[in-house]
Order: C-alpha cells, then structure tokens, then sequence
C-alpha cells in the first residue's frame, strides 16, 4: 500500500488532504439552497439567459454555512499562457453507494462510489464533455495502491477519489460534486418522469435497495420512482456489466435535463424548490462552488447549444481477473491520446473509437 502524503505526480494524497478538511454544519435547508442555486445555474447555462432570478437563487447558495474545504488544491500556474477567454474547468461528479446514509462528511470512509464522471468546461465555453470511469477500472490510487476506481472513496474518502483522477487524468480538479444517487426516486416523481431511448430490453434483479424486478422495453420509456433507480443501478442483467449501466446512466442524465428544460423550471420557482428539496439532503460540494462561480460559469456558457454536451466512457482494452478481482483494464494507447487532448483543452476533439465488447468475468463486489 502506498500510504506517502503524495503521489507520484505530486498531488497531496487522500490522507494529506484529509488532515486538512475544515467543515461547519448548518441546518438542512442550506443544503437545498445550494442545489436549487446549481440547478438554476445549469438551466440558465444551457437556455443562453442569465436573468434576475438566477442571481437571486446564486446569492442564496452564499448562505449555506456549510462549507467543504481541503478537499481541491489551488490550480497550479499552467505551463504556457491560455490562448482561450477563461481558464478550462474540470468538476469531479461522484455518485455515492450510501443510499441515504452519506451525510455531510466527504472525508468519510466505506461508501464506495459506483458513478465516476468528469465533467470538462472548455476554456472557450463553447463544448462540454463529460467522461465515465466504471467502477471497476484498475488503478492506482494514493491512499490504498492499485485496486478498484470505486475504492478510493471507501478508503480515503472524497481526496482520495479526486487525487485518484488527478493522477489518472494528468489534470487538476477545480470541483467536486458527491451525490446518493437514491435521490433518484424522488427527483423523478418531481418531474413526472424522464423519457429515453432504451437500446436494450432487460429485466432488473432483485437486490438490497430495491426487491422488485423490472422490465424495460426496448425503444421509448419513462422512468419514474423506484423504476428510474432501477434502471440506472442494474448492472447483473448484462453481458458486459458496469460497461452497460454506465451507459445507461448517461441516458439517464441526458433525459433529466431535456425534462427540466422542457418543464420550464427556470420560470416555475415552486417547481424547482420541489425538484431541490428532494435531492438537497443528499449533496456535497466544494467550497470554491459558490454563488460567484455559478454566475460566472453560466454567463460564460451563454448561449449554449445542447448539442455542444458529449458524454463517452473511458476506452477499455478488456476486462480480467487481477488476483481473485475482476477488473476492467484501460485502454492505455487511446487513453493518452485522451490526455493530451484533455492537458491542451481540445477534448471536443476527440472521437470515441468503436468498443470492442467485454465480458463481466464476475458480477460480484
């Protein structure tokens, strides 16, 4: 185990950034402050309008006490100057397994994190890419040494998941959003359902957060409640496991904000305080993820075309066995050439190569 307070690329490691986490806490509501002044900013970013109401709803996100620090260093001074307007950002999205049991503490250790993506904000503002890690991806961590993408929030918490994509990547994260994905059920009821196109029929099995089964058609569906965390939590009823659920899961994020901004939350505040309760117990976020930065973001952003939004997985090589772990390895060519399209700001560049399929070796862990 490598237990060093950095890793071999420098970046403090989880147990560095632990020791130096200061966080208050602050009643319930400040936490559905916060998301309802995300969600806006987000609406606001994609729909090209920055109106009053968005800088209201940013200026309540000031009012949370609680705050996380520690976790996200200062960006470092980039080699050569920007030649875009703004500076690229890069926000870490982490989808806890704690089912309602996260708290607020992202240094806690035990909850693994089953949805791993990395959200790029092009220096230009004008493409969005986002990339899923699968939970069983091979990789060096700093707080425990090569094992599962998953385990490093169980062992080191939150720093030890950011400096494990810091060092994946070679990028600095600016951000991190940690969410319990149980919220799910409710968010989904708020909005009446979500609608996609599923590619594959399959039934979802049975399991210790959700007991029933589940049949998804192929073609056009609506997700609603314990059905919507169905769908994006099932794994066991394919070939190539995780590799499909992630899949999945960007649908699902995908049709989210078709509905939002179909539902015209921007302009139903009741609407939105609802869609915010539901899910606001359930969100940690950096410090640095304030009222100044939505705002900022989302006036940069502006207008933004949906179709500038591009979601794709980590290329895979294959999946195997590592000792008595089944592992999904990197594609480790194709995976470079992600870095450096990532290290100069032109990942909108990048087009995925076809995916050799996989086979989940074992469905377990």
């Amino acid at each position: 185990m490598n237990n060093s307070d950095k890793s071999s690329d420098g970046v403090p490691s989880g147990r560095h950034r632990e020791r130096q986490i200061r966080h208050s806490r602050s009643p319930k509501r400040s936490l559905t402050k916060r998301i309802l002044a995300v969600v806006v900013a987000i609406v606001v970013a994609v729909t090209g309008t920055v109106a009053g109401y968005a800088w209201f709803l940013a200026a309540q996100f000031d009012e949370a006490t609680t705050s996380v620090e520690g976790v996200i260093t200062a960006a470092p001074t980039p080699a050569e100057p920007y030649t875009t307007p703004y500076a690229p950002q890069n926000i870490l999205i982490l989808g806890s397994d704690s089912r309602g049991r996260l708290g607020t503490d992202p240094t806690a250790r035990g909850n693994r994190s089953d949805v791993i993506m990395v959200m790029h904000i092009s220096g230009d503002r004008r493409t969005v890419q986002i990339m899923s890690i699968p939970r069983d991806t091979w990789i060096a961590m700093p707080c425990y040494g090569k094992g599962k993408a998953n385990w490093a929030m169980s062992y080191g918490g939150v720093p030890c998941a950011v400096s494990m994509v810091e060092g994946f990547l070679d990028v600095h994260i600016d951000h991190f959003v940690l969410i319990d994905f149980s919220g799910v059920k409710k968010l989904t009821k708020i909005l009446g359902g979500v609608t996609l196109n599923n590619p594959t029929a399959f039934t979802s099995d049975t399991n210790n957060y959700e007991r029933n089964r589940y049949r998804f058609e192929k073609g056009e569906i609506t997700l609603e409640g314990a059905r919507a965390l169905a769908y994006v939590r099932e794994r066991h009823a394919f070939s190539d496991g995780d590799i499909s659920r992630v899949a999945n899961q960007q649908r699902f994020v995908t049709a989210v904000a078709e509905k939002m901004l179909s539902i015209g939350l921007l302009t139903d505040p009741g609407k939105m305080s609802q869609v915010a309760a539901a899910v606001g117990k359930l969100l940690i976020v950096d410090s640095g993820l304030d009222s100044g930065w939505i705002v900022r973001t989302a006036t940069e952003l502006s207008p933004f075309e949906s179709g500038h939004l591009h979601q794709f997985t980590m290329p895979i090589k294959k999946s195997a066995m590592v000792g008595s772990q089944y592992a999904i390895l990197v594609n480790k060519t194709e995976m470079q050439w992600i870095k450096n399209l990532w290290s100069r700001d032109a990942l909108s560049g990048y087009i995925p190569t076809k995916r050799k399929k996989i086979k989940a070796l074992d469905q377990g862990g």
